[in-house]
């Protein structure tokens, strides 16, 4: 699996299940909840390594590939080696020339991918002009769409997109949504399966329109987290040990201070930061740097 969409797995004994729907794999093995992962998602925003909000239900990690066949399961969970601690002797230049012949590459494939309409996200974000960018220069069909939500929190990403509208002349369409209701939250939650988190709930509403507006199928295209591949993730401070690792990435990452979570759930105290050390110890790095930019990507 090369995507980013989640797909889940269940495996014991004979019986093997395979699903994009997390919650009906569940209902239909009657699967109790892991409270470990939910004090994870509550304190980190996400579930550590390939564990679920359900016991013994699995996620299928980022390009890794499992073969099923009639009587043997193998999983490759790892197909990649990446030293995050190494720097090849090219120029700047050459590895900026090289970064976005592999965007270019990417966009190409995602605007080739289907034969109906692509509606390409424009925030006024460093992700969505870069598509953007690809798009114009070669001269893609599309048609862009922007939200402006209820608070005007986005107005000023709105008018920067507009700015770049005038100036380039494509398609494009701004959106007013309304302010999120339970109905919009409990929708998210139902799509979702509690993976994205509700203050997302205004999505919805953006969507619904873009439905209503233009067809039930189109391939939408959006980015995320361009400021983490650009910018310099390394840690702030020089790392010795693997407990001092697991503390950093708790500081870092966490929403909610650990022990409300651990608390919560009636964990051990210290069980998230356990978690962590653990997931970082079967990293493949040579430094205890290279295993935290591994970690957060």
């Amino acid at each position: 699996r090369f995507g980013r969409l989640p797909t889940f797995y269940y495996h014991e004994d004979a019986l093997f299940l395979m699903s994009r729907n997390l919650h009906c794999m569940a209902y239909n093995l009657q699967s109790m909840f892991e409270p470990a992962v939910l004090a994870q998602f509550l304190c980190l925003g996400y579930g550590l390594g390939d564990r679920t909000f359900y016991q013994n239900i699995f996620r299928l990690l980022p390009a890794s590939i499992m073969v099923v066949q009639k009587e043997e399961l193998t999983y490759y969970p790892e197909l990649f080696e990446v030293d995050y601690g190494c720097s090849n002797s090219d120029s700047l230049d050459q590895n900026a020339t090289l970064l976005v012949t592999y965007f270019r590459e990417g966009i190409r494939a995602l605007m080739n991918k289907r034969s109906d309409q692509v509606l390409l996200s424009l925030s006024g974000g460093l992700d969505s002009r870069a598509n953007l960018a690809v798009a114009l220069n070669e001269n893609y069909s599309f048609q862009a769409v922007t939200f402006l939500d209820a608070d005007h929190v986005a107005l000023k990403d709105a008018n920067q997109v507009e700015v770049i509208h005038k100036k380039y002349g494509f398609n494009w369409q701004l959106f007013s949504l309304e302010r999120p209701t339970i109905d919009h939250y409990v929708s998210l939650y139902k799509i979702k399966q509690g993976l994205n988190y509700l203050a997302m709930g205004f999505i919805v509403d953006f969507f619904n329109q873009i439905k209503q507006k233009y067809s039930t199928y189109f391939t939408y295209l959006t980015g995320d987290i361009g400021d983490a591949v650009l910018s310099d993730i390394t840690p702030e401070m020089e790392i010795k040990t693997q407990q001092e690792l697991s503390e950093y990435i708790l500081y870092k990452q966490q929403l909610l201070p650990s022990y409300m979570g651990e608390r919560l759930f009636c964990l051990a105290p210290g069980a998230i930061l356990t978690s962590i050390q653990s997931l970082c110890q079967g990293i493949k790095q040579d430094s205890f740097q290279s295993i935290y930019k591994q970690f957060f990507f």
